[in-house]
C-alpha cells in the first residue's frame, strides 16, 4: 500500500509539472508575473542533488529548452532554462536566433540586443518591448557561454532585485523608459555631453588622468576634459565601471526643487536629442538615461541627494568596460 502511494504521488507530480510545460511565448508572461513574488508560485522544492548554488525544482518547464530550474544566489532569484551545448559558437548563435524568432512571431513588438562580457566570455541577448512612446527593458535574456571546446546556451529571467545603485526599480521584472522628445541643441554644454558619452565607449581611457581626492567614496581620476563652467571628474564606482562625474550640476533649497529637476531634464535632454529614453526609480531619485538601440546600457544617471533644506543634483555618465 505505502508503495502505491508513493508511486501515485509521483504520477501526480509528473502531471502537474508536464501540465505547465509550455512554449517560449506562453512562458514568458507568466515568468513577468512570477518574478515580481521571486517566482514563489512555480518554485517548488530544493534540487538536493546540487550543492551550490541553492537550486529549486520549477512547475513551469519550457518546451523548447531541455530543463529549467530556479536558482538563488546572493539572496536573488532567477529563472533559468537550458537551451543546450553546442560544438561552435555559430550553432548556439543560430539557437537563440531560433528561439527569438518564436518570440518576436508572438510579440512583434519585442527586440533583441547583443553585448559581450569579454572577462567572463559571456555573451549576452537582452529582451525589451518597444513602441511609439518608448521601451521596456527585462530583466531577461539569453546568455552564451563560452568554454573550452562547447559553447552553451541558457535563458534566464530574474527574479525582481532588491534596490541597488545599478537597479533601482526593486519591486517589478522591467524597467519603462519614456522616449525623449527634444530636439539636440549645439551649445557648449550639450556638445561637450555627446563627446563624454563618446569617450565612455572606451571607460575614459583617453580623458583619464591621475588619482587624485575629489571627496568622493570611491577612487577618483582628473579627467583632461571638462564639461564647461562644472567640477568633473572620473569615478572608479564598481568593479571596474567607470563614472564620469559632474558635481553639483544643480543645487538649491527643496522648494525649488521641482522646478530645477525640470530644468536640468530639459538640459539633458536636449544634450542627447531624440532616440533615448528615460526612467524613474521607484525612489524617485534617480533618472536614468539609455539608447533604444542598446537598452541594456545606461548612458546617464540624474541622481538627487540631500536633506530636508538642500538638494543637490548629480550627473553621472556611464563608461563601458
Amino acid at each position: 500500500m505505502k508503495k502505491s502511494v508513493i508511486i501515485l504521488l509521483t504520477l501526480v507530480t509528473a502531471v502537474q509539472v508536464f501540465a505547465q510545460k509550455m512554449s517560449i511565448c506562453q512562458a514568458l508572461p507568466l515568468l513577468e508575473k512570477s518574478a515580481v513574488n521571486e517566482f514563489s508560485d512555480i518554485r517548488k522544492e530544493i534540487n538536493t542533488s546540487v550543492t551550490f548554488p541553492t537550486t529549486y525544482i520549477t512547475s513551469l518547464e519550457i518546451q523548447e529548452a531541455l530543463s529549467s530550474k530556479i536558482v538563488k544566489n546572493s539572496g536573488n532569484y532567477t529563472y533559468s532554462a537550458d537551451f543546450g551545448v553546442f560544438q561552435s559558437e555559430t550553432d548556439a548563435k543560430n539557437k537563440i536566433e531560433q528561439v527569438y524568432s518564436l518570440i518576436k512571431n508572438c510579440f512583434p513588438g519585442f527586440r533583441m540586443t547583443v553585448s559581450f562580457e569579454k572577462l567572463l566570455k559571456t555573451g549576452y541577448f537582452t529582451l525589451s518591448y518597444h513602441n511609439e512612446n518608448g521601451f521596456r527593458l527585462y530583466n531577461a535574456r539569453f546568455e552564451l557561454h563560452r568554454y573550452a571546446t562547447t559553447f552553451e546556451v541558457d535563458f534566464v529571467f530574474k527574479s525582481s532585485e532588491k534596490a541597488s545603485f545599478m537597479n533601482s526599480n526593486p519591486n517589478q521584472a522591467y524597467n519603462d523608459y519614456q522616449l525623449v522628445k527634444n530636439e539636440m541643441a549645439y551649445d557648449n554644454f550639450s556638445i561637450a555631453i555627446r563627446n563624454v558619452i563618446k569617450e565612455g565607449k572606451t571607460g575614459f581611457s583617453a580623458i583619464k588622468g591621475e588619482e587624485a581626492n575629489f571627496g568622493s567614496l570611491f577612487t577618483t581620476y582628473v579627467t583632461k576634459y571638462s564639461v564647461p563652467d562644472y567640477t568633473c571628474y572620473i569615478e572608479d564606482r564598481i568593479m571596474g565601471t567607470f563614472y564620469y562625474t559632474v558635481q553639483n550640476f544643480k543645487r538649491g533649497k527643496m522648494a525649488e526643487l521641482s522646478q530645477t529637476v525640470e530644468q536640468a531634464k530639459n538640459q539633458i535632454q536636449s544634450a542627447l536629442g531624440t532616440g533615448y529614453g528615460v526612467t524613474i526609480s521607484s525612489n524617485l531619485k534617480t533618472l536614468t538615461y539609455a539608447h533604444k538601440d542598446q537598452p541594456e546600457k545606461p548612458v546617464m544617471k540624474l541622481i538627487l541627494s540631500g536633506d530636508e533644506t538642500d538638494f543637490v543634483l548629480t550627473l553621472l555618465i556611464v563608461g563601458e568596460n
